[in-house]
């Protein structure tokens, strides 16, 4: 892989992680939450703050 691809991957992963942590705090963020919430389009379940009955 190119340094270029490699860092644009890199700066890509960064960035979800910051929108996670951002929307999450930092009890809600993690490799587990940033995966749920791209599992589930874009709503990460079970996350303390992020529900609909809160």
């Amino acid at each position: 892989m190119n340094r270029a691809l490699h860092q644009m991957k890199k700066e890509g992963i960064m960035e979800k992680c910051f929108d996670c942590y951002a929307e999450n705090g930092l009890t809600g963020t993690g490799i587990k939450a940033l995966a749920e919430k791209y599992k589930n389009g874009g709503e990460v379940q079970g996350v303390a703050g992020n529900s609909q009955q809160e």
